[in-house]
């Protein structure tokens, strides 16, 4: 701990309970760590509170008016499609005109999605956030780097919070020796990225022979699968830090993360109803089987999300006497793409472009040659409006892979799920692809 992250955290916590008395997010903080830590009680405390999220979005919803005193698996399984189809009805009218938190998102599934959280729920989410943090040994207010797509965040903000976003969008070698200058901060104490983000830059560092700071006690992987060889590299740059994968998304928060030891994820049951269902049916998978991660957000009422189906894949196990814990997810596979020039571009950068895509239910970004990226898409309203809404892309497009860049568009009926049943939005089709370095 560091005198500035005692000061952050006080400073915090008082603003909190000014704001919010006992219903803030340490008072959310605290409800995480009651549940999880103890399972005789909190399981019929998570069993509650189930219950009656439920009872209040079938009286409040119009969408789930019909399954009022229904249990959860009488539901129906939500995927995005459905969610934005039923949008309207799916909106609790109670939070119309409130002040409303909204989180964006496209990366999982190539699929543009807005969902809109109440302020319990965003407080909510905060608390997740800080209580895993500290689970991967990080107290909230300590400084991390946070290498992602420069958001609009303000200095003022990464100040208060201590948190500094480094902006990779472009993964060439003179931005990855910034960031390895950036990552020797004396106070540092806690880096977070995406698999991605860490594959390339400690691929970099590595072949540089350069060290991690020593200082850094966490590094926390969130948004895409961590592969072992990835993990080991990041062991190998920060030897004291310990290496998390956490499972999480926008548009819920903190699903899950692993507990101390590679392929083991605490799910947070304090906040999310978790269900693994058959591949190819809507049925509880058994124990050890593949299927469908689908959860039930159950403080999210501006926006019920209820059996949604997430996208991605995974294996649930049960501890002897404890909690229920994924001893597998097979989460968002993100390929690393190149520029016109050959290098190394966070895919990332592309994702955040193409939230500005209008008119389309669905895309995916391939790579086939170094100069030719194709996109293929499937339209929600006419050709018409995807074509004048591509075209505004076409510059920020050429910005990032190059002004010689050509890009075809094609759209299609159905784009193709991996082997896995996976779906990639960024993919990696050239062959012989090589990482290439100019330090």
């Amino acid at each position: 701990m560091t005198f500035g992250g005692d000061v952050r955290r006080l400073s915090f916590k008082i603003k909190d309970y000014v704001k919010y008395r006992n219903k803030g997010v340490i008072a959310h903080w605290k409800d995480i760590d009651s549940i999880l830590a103890h399972y005789n009680t909190g399981r019929d405390r998570v069993a509650e509170t189930l219950e009656n999220f439920l009872n209040a979005v079938t009286s409040e919803c119009p969408h789930y008016f019909q399954f009022s005193g229904k249990k959860l698996s009488e539901f129906p399984v939500m995927t995005k499609v459905d969610l934005i189809a039923n949008r309207p009805s799916i909106l609790n009218p109670i939070f119309a005109g409130k002040k409303l938190h909204s989180m964006s998102t496209s990366g999982s599934t190539g699929m543009p999605f807005t969902v809109v959280q109440n302020l319990n729920k965003r407080n909510r989410v905060i608390a997740e956030l800080k209580y895993f943090g500290e689970k991967a040994g990080y107290r909230s207010h300590e400084k991390m780097i946070f290498f992602r797509v420069l958001p609009k965040t303000s200095a003022w903000k990464m100040l208060c919070e201590n948190v500094w976003v480094e902006d990779i969008a472009y993964l060439n070698d003179e931005n990855a020796k910034i960031l390895y200058q950036k990552q020797n901060s004396r106070a540092l104490i806690a880096v977070k990225g995406y698999a991605s983000t860490f594959d390339i830059l400690t691929r970099k560092w590595l072949k540089q022979e350069w060290a991690g700071n020593p200082l850094v006690r966490t590094v926390l992987c969130g948004a895409e699968i961590f592969s072992d060889d990835v993990r080991e590299r990041c062991r190998l740059f920060w030897p004291n830090a310990t290496v998390y994968s956490r499972y999480s998304n926008q548009e819920n928060g903190v699903i899950a993360q692993e507990a101390g030891q590679a392929n083991e994820y605490e799910i947070n049951w304090a906040s999310y109803f978790v269900e693994i269902l058959q591949l190819n049916s809507n049925q509880p998978a058994v124990d050890g089987e593949v299927g469908q991660i689908v959860l039930t957000d159950m403080f999210n009422r501006a926006f019920p999300m209820i059996r949604y189906d997430t996208g991605d894949l995974g294996v649930m196990r049960r501890r002897e006497g404890n909690w229920p814990v994924l001893s597998s997810v097979e989460g968002r596979r993100v390929d690393l793409i190149f520029n016109t020039a050959g290098l190394n571009v966070s895919p990332h950068i592309v994702t955040k472009i193409f939230w500005g895509l209008k008119g389309v239910q669905q895309w995916q970004f391939i790579q086939e040659e170094s100069a030719y990226y194709r996109i293929k898409f499937i339209p929600s309203v006419d050709d018409v409006e995807v074509e004048q809404s591509f075209n505004k892309l076409l510059k920020p497009l050429r910005s990032v892979l190059g002004e010689t860049a050509e890009f075809a568009l094609e759209k299609v009926d159905e784009i193709p799920r991996t082997a896995s049943g996976k779906f990639k939005p960024i993919l990696q089709a050239m062959k012989n692809v090589e990482y290439k370095t100019d330090i």
